[in-house]
């Protein structure tokens, strides 16, 4: 499912829960309003800008872009690290980062016995 789908998805569920809180049957105000639904799981804030800066502040990235900031721990432990404006790209499976963006020691990732290259 792509992010605009679930983007869509969640703001369709948000206005059904709004139209069915709203709806009274006696017209008494003494109830109070239903709780707004939490956010699903699986679910990452975007945002649309000229991407991420260089030293300088100038933009390094294609302008309106949607970026996400995706959290990379390494497995088995506790060592996790932010990723703050990585690119949005619904035609892709996966996730591909700059060793660079990185700086904890991922394991080496294995496929039959091979080592996979782009990992």
């Amino acid at each position: 499912m792509t992010t605009q789908s679930r983007a869509f998805r969640l703001a369709l569920l948000t206005s059904a829960a709004v139209i069915v809180a709203s709806c009274g049957g006696s017209g008494s105000n003494s109830s109070s309003p239903a709780p707004a639904p939490g956010p699903p799981s699986n679910v990452a804030a975007m945002v649309v800008d000229g991407g991420p800066r260089d030293s300088s502040g100038a933009p390094q990235g294609t302008i309106n872009q949607a970026y996400v900031t995706v959290t990379i721990c390494v497995p088995g432990t506790a060592t996790c690290q932010n990723v703050d404006h990585v690119w949005v790209d619904t035609g892709s499976v996966g996730l591909r980062l700059f060793a660079s963006s990185f700086t904890a020691q991922l394991p080496t990732q294995t496929q039959s016995g091979n080592v996979v290259a782009n990992c």
